[in-house]
C-alpha cells in the first residue's frame, strides 16, 4: 500500500523509496515498485541513469536493479526508448570496483532493450565472463543468452567447467534458451554427477535440444534419479522426442507417469512443448 501511494509523489521524493523496494523479498512489492517507477516515466529513468555515473556503489547497484525492474515491466515504445539509454552506462559499470555494481549492471542488461547486433554489448559481456566474482559471471551469461545469438557459444563453453555452480547453471540455461548443439558430453556428466538439484534440472533442460543419441541416453538414465524433481525434468526433456525410434514403449510409459505425478505438484511447470 505504501508503494502504491508513492505513484503520485514527486519523482525526486519517490525515487529512493521505490528503488529500494525493487529489492524487497516479496515479489508483489518488487513488481508494484517497478510499475510505480514506470508511472514516473522518463524523469525516473533519467535520475537512475544519472546515479549510474556519479553515485556511491550501493546507489549505483540500486539504480541498475531499478532500471532492470522497469525494463521487465515496460509496455510502451517511448519507455523502451528511454530505457535503452541505460545500456551504455550499465556496460561502463561492468568494470566498476564493486562486485555488487558489476552484478546488478549485468543483471539489468538481461532486461534492458538491446540489439543482438550490438558488438560493444557482446564484447563487454564476454569479457565479464572472466570476472573474478561468480555472480558477475553468471549474470553475464544470462545477459548473453537474451541476445539470442548462437555465436556466443564458444565463449560460454568454458563456463560449464567453472569452479562455482552459479555460472555453470547459468550456462546450462543459456544452452537451453539458445538451443546450442555440441555440448552433450559435458552436460551429460553434470546431469549424472552433480549433487545439486537445480544444476541437474538445468542440465536436463540443456540436453532437451542436443540432437545426438548420447544426450537422449543420459536423459533416460535420469528418469531413475532418486530426486523426483530431477526425474521429472528429464521426463520433460524427453517429451519432445517420444516419437523417435530410440524411445521405446517402456521409456514412454515412464515419462508419462513422471509427468502425471509432477503435474499434481504445485511447484511443477511444463516446458519443452
Amino acid at each position: 500500500r505504501a508503494v502504491l501511494a508513492l505513484r503520485g509523489a514527486p519523482v525526486a521524493l519517490a525515487l529512493p523509496l521505490l528503488a529500494a523496494a525493487t529489492g524487497h523479498y516479496a515479489a508483489p512489492i518488487r513488481q508494484n515498485a517497478a510499475r510505480a517507477l514506470l508511472e514516473h516515466g522518463t524523469p525516473a529513468v533519467d535520475l537512475l541513469i544519472g546515479q549510474l555515473g556519479d553515485a556511491p556503489s550501493h546507489i549505483r547497484a540500486r539504480a541498475a536493479r531499478s532500471l532492470g525492474a522497469m525494463a521487465t515491466h515496460r509496455r510502451t515504445a517511448s519507455m523502451t526508448a528511454s530505457l535503452a539509454r541505460a545500456v551504455a552506462p550499465c556496460l561502463a559499470n561492468l568494470d566498476h570496483p564493486s562486485a555488487q555494481v558489476r552484478t546488478r549492471c549485468a543483471e539489468a542488461l538481461s532486461a534492458l532493450p538491446t540489439l543482438s547486433s550490438n558488438h560493444s554489448l557482446r564484447t563487454h559481456l564476454i569479457r565479464a565472463l572472466a570476472d573474478r566474482q561468480a555472480p558477475v559471471r553468471a549474470a553475464a551469461v544470462h545477459a548473453l543468452a537474451t541476445l539470442l545469438d548462437p555465436r556466443v557459444a564458444p565463449a560460454l563453453s568454458p563456463l560449464l567447467n567453472d569452479r562455482s555452480r552459479l555460472p555453470r547453471e547459468a550456462t546450462l540455461h543459456a544452452i537451453e534458451v539458445l538451443k546450442l548443439p555440441g555440448f552433450t558430453r559435458r552436460v551429460s556428466d553434470i546431469l549424472d554427477e552433480s549433487t545439486h538439484r537445480s544444476e541437474r534440472c538445468a542440465a536436463a533442460g540443456a540436453l532437451a535440444h542436443q540432437t545426438d543419441s548420447a544426450g537422449l541416453r543420459a536423459l533416460v538414465r535420469g528418469l531413475a534419479a532418486d530426486d523426483d524433481r530431477v526425474a521429472a525434468a528429464c521426463a520433460q526433456a524427453i517429451r519432445p522426442h517420444l516419437a523417435t525410434p530410440s524411445v521405446g514403449p517402456r521409456t514412454a510409459a515412464t515419462v508419462a507417469r513422471l509427468l502425471d505425478d509432477a503435474l499434481a505438484s504445485e511447484h511443477f511447470e511444463l516446458r519443452f512443448n
